[in-house]
């Protein structure tokens, strides 16, 4: 019986398992930040053979899953409050998120006096959401003395989503300011965030002694007499060590 072969990693292999297959396995570009409103994201790819039981999956990946986004494109002056509210279409959070406002939505210093030397934003705190129930939360912070950069950046750093079926998930980030004249809007952004696919592909780790070989149609079944007896002897399994870690 012919086989037809494919090579995984130990770590790639229980990826497939798992079901959850990120852009560094090879469903899409690698990312460790989702920029939520440039025009080249696509959101983070699940592939669609992970299982969703009835009380949906958490989808729980360090860094990968925390969203960016320009917050103040001609900045945000002294004595100002602001408020931040991210919304996902569908899902609830699996824990709180925390969020900062910088310059670049990498932790560059976003905040201070023009043409000074730049500090760190005044740091957020929750106002609403963010529970295991919520699938909205809203952050305040203020800019006192200071002001906050042309071009700062919102940073939701996430610690899971629990998703109820695999719809696609798009998160929304919407930016407030207040001062003594009252309030308007500095912002909305909304772009992908979640989707699913089918699994197409695994490409091979060139790990040393990591190789292992997934045969399809590697169940051999046989008959062979014992005397007057026909017996069947089933599933004896061939294995095959690879020699390459290559697909």
């Amino acid at each position: 019986m012919e086989r037809n072969l494919m090579t995984f990693t130990k770590k790639k292999l229980a990826a497939a398992i798992g079901g959850t297959l990120l852009a560094s396995v090879g469903i899409q570009q690698a990312h460790a930040v989702v920029q939520l409103d440039s025009t080249a994201n696509a959101g983070i790819l699940y592939a669609s053979e992970i299982v969703v039981g009835t009380a949906g999956v958490g989808l729980t990946h360090a860094d990968v899953m925390d969203l960016a986004g320009v917050v103040a494109v001609n900045g945000v002056q002294k004595q100002t409050d602001i408020r931040v509210t991210l919304t996902l279409s569908s899902g609830t959070f699996t824990g709180v998120p925390t969020m900062t406002i910088d310059l670049d939505g990498a932790a560059a210093l976003g905040c201070g006096l023009t043409g000074a030397t730049p500090v760190a934003c005044a740091a957020t705190t929750l106002f609403s959401g963010g529970t295991t129930a919520d699938s909205s939360v809203t952050f305040n912070t203020a800019t006192s003395t200071g002001s906050v950069l042309s071009g700062a950046h919102f940073l939701f750093a996430m610690n899971g989503v629990t998703v109820p079926n695999q719809s696609p998930v798009t998160a929304t980030v919407t930016a407030t300011i207040a001062d003594n004249f009252g309030s308007t809007p500095l912002s909305t952004t909304t772009g992908p965030y979640i989707s699913f696919g089918p699994l197409l592909s695994l490409a091979a780790d060139a790990e040393v002694g990591q190789a292992i070989d997934v045969a399809q149609n590697s169940l051999f079944c046989r008959r062979y007499r014992t005397g007057h007896k026909r017996k069947r002897r089933w599933c004896t399994c061939s294995r095959r060590r690879s020699s390459a870690s290559a697909a």
